[in-house]
């Protein structure tokens, strides 16, 4: 028999493109049409008829026939098809040696074709019609490709073919263990063009775009407000409904977001991951290091709209606001005294209790606050940070400052009456 391999190159009407899918149950081929000409068809006509089988097809679009040529070759998966109507392309889908499926696209120079691959007829239909004919049968889920089914079948069975040949970590699926390959590689494949920094994921990438654009698609349903990420909208939900998924071990107290738990555990283990490069002073979080660094450099960027005073830090901003307003918003629950900051109450508040959580380090002694164990513990290092601009002298705390200003004050005084006294005199 003659085989289509000895027809000349010229001589082919359509070919077969093969594609290679993890999840598909075996290969399909693409028919893609090449033009013939009118003459090639009455010539060759005949010798496809005594050379191969025939077979009728029907456009499921719009019901025109067509004559296929089944042309039979010895190896596996290599049936071609021959259409002597060259305004039909479409796919074939081969089991063995046996032609099972011949789809297709387009007829009678009417374009109907996507452009796309599928599995089988039914993903075809499915995919024009709207029709989703794959489900699973445990979530009932639909599916328009039976390899997105399998994916998502392996869900529910807990399946990991694909793993990590660097450190072993298993995944669903293909794609999901090359993204995760760059972890090792370091290959970024995805470029910002605005600001040139790289991403591992074209999901980080996308994100990251958004911070140029102003994109904000995520809106909470609650308050409106407009997120650039959906696990950032996610975070903020957890304020409307008071959801705390992070739990700290050693306390129980619970967290709305991982961050904010990781750095409540630092409190126990008493980690400080950030340093200060100008005096080394560590701190457990990095917004900590920041407003510390404010200090050598001087910056204080939040200012009170009424005065024009300059903090370093907005709640220090927020407390200062609260001179003009005159709010008092904490109020002690025994003697009902109000004050401006809670920190205010919570020292106050020990006066009631008598509890003295502050103890020095080298003679024992108990105090209410930390500012008050600080001053103390200056008497036993000999530190006098306040100096008195008038006779230079030194002490341990503001307080005792002012008391000392005193003297210089009322010497002045004494002065202005004894001049005024002299002025009277003169006058009179």
């Amino acid at each position: 028999m003659e085989h289509p391999g000895d027809l000349l190159q010229d001589d082919v009407i359509s070919k077969f493109s093969y594609s290679d899918n993890e999840d598909q149950d075996s290969s399909h081929y693409n028919v893609m049409n090449v033009k013939t000409e009118t003459e090639f068809q009455r010539d060759t006509e005949s010798d496809l008829e005594s050379t191969s089988d025939t077979k009728t097809s029907v456009n499921i679009y719009c019901g025109s026939q067509f004559t296929c040529y089944l042309i039979k070759q010895e190896d596996h998966f290599t049936e071609d098809v021959k259409s002597l109507n060259y305004n039909i392309s479409g796919e074939t889908k081969l089991s063995g040696n046996n032609l099972t499926t011949f789809n297709t696209h387009q007829c009678d120079d009417k374009l109907y074709s996507c452009g796309k691959t599928f599995d089988n007829l039914t993903q075809q239909k499915g995919m024009h019609s709207g029709e989703i004919p794959y489900h699973c049968t445990v979530c009932k889920k639909h599916f328009n490709r039976n390899s997105y089914l399998k994916r998502h079948q392996r869900i529910d069975t807990g399946e990991k073919p694909y793993s990590c040949r660097v450190c072993g970590k298993q995944f669903v699926t293909n794609s999901t263990l090359k993204t995760h390959q760059r972890i090792h590689t370091g290959e970024k494949p995805y470029h910002c063009a605005v600001c040139g920094k790289q991403f591992g994921t074209n999901g980080d990438f996308k994100k990251h775009r958004r911070i140029h654009t102003g994109e904000k698609p995520y809106s909470c349903t609650v308050c409106g407000k407009h997120f650039g990420a959906n696990s950032t909208l996610k975070t903020h939900q957890r304020i409307h409904t008071g959801e705390k998924p992070y739990d700290c071990a050693v306390c129980g107290k619970q967290f709305g977001t991982n961050s904010e738990l990781i750095k409540h555990q630092r409190r126990h283990t008493g980690e400080k991951p950030y340093s200060c490069t100008v005096c080394g002073k560590q701190f457990g979080t990095n917004g900590e290091l920041e407003t510390h660094q404010r200090r050598h450099t001087g910056e204080k960027p939040y200012s009170c709209e009424v005065c024009g005073k300059q903090f370093r830090t907005i709640s220090a901003s927020k407390t200062h606001q609260t001179i003009h307003t005159g709010k008092k918003p904490y109020s002690c629950g025994v003697c009902e005294k109000q004050f401006r900051t809670i920190t205010a109450l919570k020292t106050h508040q020990t006066i009631h209790t008598g509890e003295k959580s502050y103890s020095c380090g080298v003679c024992g002694k108990q105090f209410r606050t930390n500012s008050a164990l600080k001053v103390h513990q200056r008497t036993h290092s000999g530190e006098k940070p306040y100096s008195c601009i008038v006779c230079s002298k030194q002490f341990i705390s503001s307080c005792n400052l002012k008391q000392h200003q005193r003297i210089h004050n009322g010497e002045n005084l004494k002065v202005v009456a004894f001049v005024k006294k002299n002025l009277e005199q003169t006058v009179n």
